[in-house]
């Protein structure tokens, strides 16, 4: 759907890796407190023009290549001015995909799953309105008991409201396409 709203080919995306990456050039990681965020970039091509399977396809063999870990600790860490503007000049995604995963349903032994549960009313706004974006739309996805959850977040400054629900409505539709059976 994105391919079809910006009219292009290929779509650059960065999708938003939370954890610690298991091989992460063979760093040890045990004196380290927390997780690592990176954002892993994906050139989706041929949208609109193939079926989401082999799109899938593609994007899951541009994320198990790992090279994506090279771009970034390469940005990050040289100290060869000539590489660091080489790289800044690297284009940058316009869009980010933040998939959480699957929600769990949290309970402890003994403990009140009301407790722990989510709360049911939106946190609120992550920035603020003011503040500048790393990515002018962002789309955040999770998996919880009751179904896929997607969130659009855009600024009303660089999006019309009404354009981004036709781009989600749009995204609805072709999941939707994409769960049937093959014909």
């Amino acid at each position: 759907s994105l391919g079809e709203w910006t009219g292009r080919p290929c779509v650059l995306i960065d999708s938003m890796g939370q954890g610690r990456e298991e091989d992460l050039l063979n760093a040890d990681l045990t004196p380290t407190v927390g997780f690592f965020t990176a954002y892993l970039p994906l050139l989706v091509q041929g949208a609109g023009q193939r079926d989401l399977h082999s799109l899938a396809r593609d994007v899951q063999r541009q994320r198990e290549s790992r090279a994506h870990l090279l771009l970034q600790v390469a940005r990050a860490m040289t100290d060869d001015a000539a590489l660091a503007r080489r790289l800044s000049e690297v284009p940058r995604a316009q869009v980010l995909l933040n998939y959480i995963g699957q929600r769990q349903e949290l309970g402890v032994a003994g403990l009140d799953a009301a407790l722990l549960a989510p709360a049911p009313e939106d946190a609120g706004p992550t920035h603020a309105p003011d503040g500048l974006r790393g990515h002018p739309l962002a789309l955040k996805a999770s998996v919880g008991a009751d179904g896929l959850h997607l969130t659009f977040v855009y600024s009303g400054a660089l999006h019309r409201r009404e354009t981004i629900l036709t781009l989600a409505q749009r995204c609805l539709t072709l999941l939707a396409q994409a769960a049937l059976p093959p014909t």
